[in-house]
Order: C-alpha cells, then sequence, then structure tokens
C-alpha cells in the first residue's frame, strides 16, 4: 500500500469513528396552570405537551404556576381585562391566516374569548353548566318514570312537590329540589336559573347591565318561593347539595359532568337518570345551559409568540392534540373536531354534555367588570332570600350599581 493510501484510510476510519454530535437549542414555552401536578387537567396538559415536544424539537413545554412569559391559562371571565390591561395580544392575525373560524368551536366556547371585535385567546376546555340529575328509584317510587326529566319549570315544580316527602313526626326525609342551594354559589345560581326564564343579564353591544330584566325578575322571585316553602326540609341535612343527593335526601341537582364520577364513586348504587336543564313554559330557551371554561391566550410580551401560537394551536383547535388532551383530563375540548369525541360519545353521561354544548347560547358577562356582576348579584339573592328585600327592589339597586362601575369604565378609557 502506498503511503498515500495508507494516509486516506486513516483519515476514513478516524472519521467513520467519530462520533456526531447535533447541537439543539432548547425554546422554553412556559404555561401557568393553577393546578395541582395530580390533577386530571394537569395529567392532560402534560400528555398533550409531551406530544408535542415530540413533533417539534428543540423545544421544551414547562408548565408552573403564576405569570408566564409566552402563554396564560386563564378562566373564562378573565379575558376582557386582560386585555383591556394589554397583558395578552389578539389572535385574529394568526386565526385569519391559518384559516380558523367560530364554526370550528362550540358557539359558547368562542364567545367567551371574544371582545371588542378581536379574539383574545383560544378556548381550551368547556364546562355545560349544567344538567339535571335524578335519582332514578326516588322517582319511581313518586310514580315519576324513572328515565324522565322534566322539560319546564311548571313540571320541575310540580315534580319537586311530589318528591318532597315528611315522615310521622312532620319531619322532611326527602326534598325533591333545593333550588336556590344548587349551583355552587348564588351568582351560578341566579345565572342559571334567569337564563332558563328567558332573561339576560348584560347587552354587550350597549355595555349595559340587564339585571333587572323582568324573567331575571321573575327566577328570583321564583327561587325567594321555593327557599320558603321547602327550606324546613333542609334542616338536619348536609349543606352541600351533591352531598344529599349522595345521602339521597335531594332527588334532583344541577350537575356537571367531572361530579357525576364523585357520586358513583361514594355510592354506587344510585341508578341516575341525566337530562337537560328546565326551561320557562312561555320565555325559556330550549336548551338554557351556560358555558364557562378555561382558556389559553398568548403573553404580551412574549418572546415566541408564533411557537406559542403552534402550541396553542395543538392544545385548543387541533383534532389530534385536542383529542389527547380532552381524553386525559376527562375535559370537553371547545374544538368540534377533537378526536375526544369519538371517545365522549360512546359514554351516555358524556354524550348529554355534548349535546347540551351544541346548542348553548349563554355565557357569563363578557365585559372587565364580570366580578361586579358576580358580586352584586350575590349581593342581592342573599338580601332576598334572608327576607330583606323583595326580588324587583334588589336587582334594580344591583343593576344601577353595576351600571355605574361599567360608565365610569367606558369614560376612563375616553
Amino acid at each position: 500500500m502506498k503511503k498515500s493510501d495508507e494516509a486516506l484510510l486513516k483519515i476514513i476510519i478516524v472519521i467513520k469513528l467519530m462520533p456526531i454530535v447535533l447541537k439543539i437549542v432548547i425554546t422554553t414555552i412556559e404555561i401557568w396552570t393553577p393546578w395541582a401536578p395530580d390533577h386530571r387537567t394537569t395529567r392532560g396538559l402534560e400528555e398533550a405537551t409531551a406530544a408535542f415536544e415530540r413533533v417539534h424539537l428543540g423545544v421544551e413545554v414547562v408548565l408552573k404556576p403564576g405569570t408566564s412569559r409566552d402563554e396564560f391559562l386563564v378562566a373564562d371571565f378573565e379575558i376582557p381585562a386582560l386585555a383591556a390591561r394589554e397583558l395578552v395580544q389578539p389572535l385574529t392575525p394568526f386565526l385569519e391566516r391559518d384559516g380558523y373560524t367560530a364554526d370550528d368551536f362550540f358557539p359558547a366556547g368562542w364567545m367567551q374569548v371574544r371582545w371588542r371585535e378581536d379574539t383574545w385567546a383560544l378556548p381550551l376546555t368547556l364546562d355545560p353548566n349544567f344538567a339535571l340529575l335524578s335519582n332514578r328509584r326516588l322517582l319511581e317510587e313518586a310514580g315519576i318514570p324513572g328515565d324522565a326529566s322534566p322539560k319546564t319549570i311548571s313540571e320541575l315544580d310540580e315534580w319537586i312537590r311530589r318528591l318532597t316527602r315528611f315522615d310521622e313526626a312532620g319531619t322532611a326525609i326527602q326534598i325533591g329540589m333545593a333550588a336556590w342551594n344548587n349551583a355552587w354559589g348564588q351568582p351560578n345560581n341566579l345565572y342559571t336559573w334567569g337564563w332558563a326564564f328567558g332573561g339576560e343579564f348584560y347587552d354587550p353591544v350597549t355595555d349595559t347591565a340587564t339585571l333587572d330584566h323582568p324573567q331575571v325578575i321573575a327566577a328570583l322571585e321564583w327561587l325567594a318561593d321555593h327557599h320558603m316553602r321547602y327550606r324546613v326540609a333542609l334542616e338536619g341535612k348536609d349543606g352541600y347539595f351533591v352531598q344529599r343527593f349522595i345521602q339521597e335526601q335531594e332527588v334532583m341537582i344541577t350537575t356537571h359532568a367531572e361530579v357525576i364520577g364523585e357520586i358513583q364513586r361514594a355510592n354506587p348504587d344510585i341508578p341516575l337518570t341525566l337530562g337537560m336543564m328546565p326551561h320557562h313554559d312561555e320565555h325559556g330557551p330550549e336548551n338554557p345551559a351556560w358555558v364557562g371554561g378555561w382558556n389559553l391566550a398568548i403573553a404580551k410580551g412574549s418572546k415566541h409568540p408564533d411557537l406559542a401560537w403552534e402550541l396553542l394551536k395543538f392544545l385548543a383547535a387541533d383534532a389530534q392534540g385536542t383529542g389527547i388532551f380532552g381524553v386525559a383530563a376527562s375535559q370537553f375540548p371547545s374544538y368540534r373536531y377533537s378526536e375526544a369525541y369519538s371517545v365522549f360519545l360512546d359514554d351516555p353521561i358524556r354524550r348529554v354534555f355534548a349535546q347540551i354544548l351544541e346548542t348553548a347560547q349563554r355565557v357569563r358577562p363578557v365585559t372587565t367588570e364580570t366580578e361586579t356582576f358576580n358580586r352584586e348579584i350575590q349581593q342581592a339573592v342573599s338580601q332576598v332570600l334572608n327576607g330583606e328585600l323583595p326580588a324587583r327592589p334588589a336587582l334594580e339597586d344591583a343593576n344601577r350599581r353595576v351600571n355605574q362601575v361599567l360608565s365610569e369604565v367606558r369614560n376612563a378609557r375616553r
């Protein structure tokens, strides 16, 4: 072998034996999450972001508490306040570029991320509020078909009357439904029944509160009447309506999906019937349910807005990404075409909630002052149930105070 050939061979061997080193630049995208590490929503995000990382080499997604620099995970009623303070950036250019429209999402999900003609977030999860859950056996014992749900408020009234029972000593042993003591707080309670009666709480066109809407007043009067009639039936019973249902002391309650699992674990012997919420006989919409949920927005100062958008899109507007998240988190995605629904629609419980999402048209007031609404509703309902004021003046006073705040906010922007 010639020396030149021997030298060439050594070079080739050395080159083949050298390790190949790829320099991967890690870009970190942070998502603020309010949930504990073992929460089901955290698990869903972990699985979905891991899938995102597998197809985006060099990207690391970190879930952490606190305000992030790239993305926020925000509640439904926080969007306008964050947008007004310029803490999040509009997503309209991204949506238009990638061809997304309102039709890609369930109506109520899209409504809660729109403010002032812009879209400020993508709806990640939807929480249908509510379905009506009944104890099938207790319905049948009262002569009511076990697989039925009341369609109207008058029918609900009749069922509550028939299902409320007292023993020989006059002590209530069962209540049909404590309508004033459901729905996780009085703001939720009045939203739920106010919309079921056909009322409205806010006019987004004029930025005006309408807590004094005649049907909202009618709903609060109805709640006050039920409180007067049936509050004695709660004496000596658990203060939490879900526990009363588990103990078979309350026959019907409002519920969302995750609570049903809690009930089934606590008392698997209760046969369940699930249906749509009833509506007012004349004024209420056929589906009066409203929708909450969690949304993803991109922070105003994001260093990687385009990459943050790709992650946001995968988690909230991609069939596969929303499917991975939705199934792992046991949450309803807002994206209509999510692969999660091929799983959920096979479940008779989740199917009812998916049907509610199809046509639900109501969300909390999309305004910077949602907390003002909640505070004033809480006070008005408490005044009425405590016998301090009738429904009309309580709600008229609350409405006046909310509109004063809305007016001050509008003037401050000028």
